[in-house]
Parts: structure tokens; C-alpha cells; sequence
């Protein structure tokens, strides 16, 4: 779900998401996992470039980003009853960009790219291997990674109503403790109206 507020030459978006999934499986391990993700991004002009004729508008600005995720390990092997489970919370000072190039008056291409710069990290480790170490931390884009692209296509149907096709990647990352790693691809759909 997502909500972006233009004023002039700024602007603001919300994003939630929510996911969950118990298909998830490698060999004889399979889980049931869950993330929710939040974004706020604060949304600057940074002008336009020229390209074939049209211009390109071009945005940058900071970035908020709330990232959890929760695995729950089902062991396949008859008469193992353990159930592993372990989660990861990231909040993150990031930064985004946004180019948005109008094939005509109808058609546009959009781009937005989202990086985390800066995160508190908090996981669940092993304390057998850990010890009393702190699942806290504070951590930089190459120890801890959020990080999405969205590619797509918007067309207005008539004034304020558009539908919009699109890619989207995001892969996150904490190298922390026992790492944890994931990436998606996704298509996606929408039917969009603005106020």
C-alpha cells in the first residue's frame, strides 16, 4: 500500500507491505516466514534533464525505512520436534531517488531506486555462539542492506485516475552475527487516483 502527496516541487510517500509465506523450502527444511516493511520518503526536485527532446524529472531525497522479519523452521526429519524460529528489525536512515520521463501526455516511465545508508539492527543470535554478546547494533550499508528498485509504467485513463505496471526488486541484508539474506522479484499491478 502506498500514499505520495506532491506540494509544488516536493513531496512525501508512505509505503507499507506486508508478506508472509510457509512454502519456503530447501531440501528437507522448510519455513514459514513473515516481513512487514515501512518506507517514508521525503521527496525533493532536483530539476530536470533533457533527454530525446522530453525531460526527465528527476527527485532525490531522505529516506526512513522500518524492515522486520520473523522465519519459523519446520525440520522434515520424522520424530524431530524442534522448531526453530528467529526474527530481525532494521530501522534505517537512507536515501532515495526518482526520475519520472512523460512519453506524452498520457503515458509516463517511472523509476525509484531506495537505499539504507544508516541502521539500528537488532537480531536474534546464538547465544551458545555469541555469548553475552548484544543482538543490538548500530550499522553501516555494507554490514546491513535494504535496498528496492521499481521500474513501471503509469498510463491515466482520465484526469486523476491512472493504472500502472511495473518490476520491482528489493533484496535486504544484515551480515551481523549469523547473516541473514533475501531478494524478491515482483510485477506488479495498480489502479491509482489522485487528490
Amino acid at each position: 500500500m502506498e500514499w505520495v502527496r506532491f506540494h509544488d516541487k516536493n513531496a512525501y510517500r508512505l509505503e507499507f507491505e506486508y508478506r508472509n509465506s510457509s512454502k519456503i523450502s530447501n531440501n528437507k527444511i522448510s519455513a514459514k516466514v513473515e516481513q512487514f516493511t515501512f518506507n517514508q520518503d521525503f521527496i525533493y526536485s532536483i530539476g530536470n534533464v533533457s533527454i530525446f527532446s522530453r525531460s526527465i524529472h528527476a527527485y532525490l531525497g531522505p529516506s526512513v525505512q522500518f524492515f522486520y522479519y520473523d522465519i519459523n523452521y519446520n525440520f522434515a526429519t520424522p520424530g524431530t520436534f524442534i522448531s526453530p524460529k528467529t526474527f530481525g528489525l532494521l530501522g534505517s536512515l537512507g536515501i532515495n531517488s526518482e526520475f519520472i520521463y512523460p512519453l506524452n501526455n498520457k503515458l509516463l516511465v517511472e523509476n525509484l531506486l531506495r537505499i539504507n545508508l544508516l541502521s539500528l539492527c537488532l537480531k536474534d543470535n546464538d547465544e551458545h555462539k555469541y555469548g553475552d554478546e548484544s543482538g543490538a547494533t548500530l550499522t553501516s550499508v555494507f554490514t546491513a542492506t535494504k535496498f528496492d528498485y521499481t521500474l513501471s509504467v503509469r498510463y491515466y485513463l482520465v484526469n486523476h485516475v491512472s493504472i500502472s505496471l511495473g518490476y520491482r526488486f528489493d533484496f535486504s541484508r544484515i551480515d551481523k552475527w549469523d547473516p541473514y539474506i533475501a531478494a524478491s522479484n515482483n510485477f506488479l499491478t495498480s489502479l491509482n487516483y489522485e487528490f
